[in-house]
């Protein structure tokens, strides 16, 4: 809409540890999860009150199945308001991203990233061997899973077989328009990605401009009229 509120550390009813939020995640019924540095917040937008639910050591965020996720060293946590927070998964090492979807629990760590089943005592059912993974999309379109990495490029996973985009390019976001473009977010800026031929596809014909292109995009999202927040 047109409206916009701005939520400081010193509103009145509202704790914030700082004001430097890294990431933001709702539920899509009236509450958010932020990180703000490295602690979780979690917000109730009706009234601005907020819980903080881990003070440091929170490395990414996401909604998944019903509840809040987020990872805290080597371990992931679930987070409701009305239950709490919940240990569901720890590591041998530091958890750099996490995902939720009917097939299970995603986490990614330096080296890897592996599929927890949620339902059979969180034992490991997948693992994709693909290092410095910084954000795990959910390709409901597709069916697909997508892997940024820091180092590596972007990968997808069909649950068989592994396709390689963006070769050796640090990534860091990737979302899909409601009309069925692939966007990636990179060191050097936002790119559309060509699926079939596995390449990006020229910045000047898909409209982005010369300064868009030679941002850091660390963060996307899309709405009903597609991926148009960076």
């Amino acid at each position: 809409g047109s409206d916009c509120r701005i939520i400081h550390s010193d509103s009145t009813n509202t704790y914030l540890p700082n004001d430097y939020i890294r990431h933001i995640c709702g539920d899509g019924q009236g509450s958010i999860l932020l990180q703000c540095a490295s602690a979780a917040v979690f917000m109730d937008l009706l009234t601005e009150k907020t819980i903080e639910i881990e003070k440091n050591g929170v490395q990414t965020i996401c909604y998944g199945i019903g509840h809040y996720l987020y990872a805290a060293r080597d371990s992931v946590f679930t987070f409701s308001p009305t239950q709490g927070k919940q240990c569901v998964y720890t590591a041998d090492k530091r958890i750099t991203s996490i995902m939720e979807n009917e097939q299970g629990l995603w986490v990614a760590t330096e080296k890897e990233v592996l599929c927890i089943s949620t339902i059979h005592e969180h034992t490991v059912i997948d693992t994709i061997r693909h290092p410095r993974v910084c954000y795990i999309y959910n390709d409901t379109a597709t069916h697909q899973v997508w892997l940024c990495s820091r180092t590596e490029g972007l990968v997808s996973y069909d649950g068989v077989h592994c396709a390689t985009y963006l070769s050796h390019q640090d990534v860091r976001t990737i979302v899909r328009s409601n009309t069925g473009q692939l966007w990636a977010g990179t060191w050097s800026g936002l790119v559309q990605v060509d699926e079939q031929k596995q390449e990006t596809i020229a910045s000047q014909r898909v409209g982005i401009s010369s300064d868009t292109q030679q941002l850091s995009a660390w963060a996307s999202a899309a709405d009903k009229q597609g991926p148009r927040w960076i």
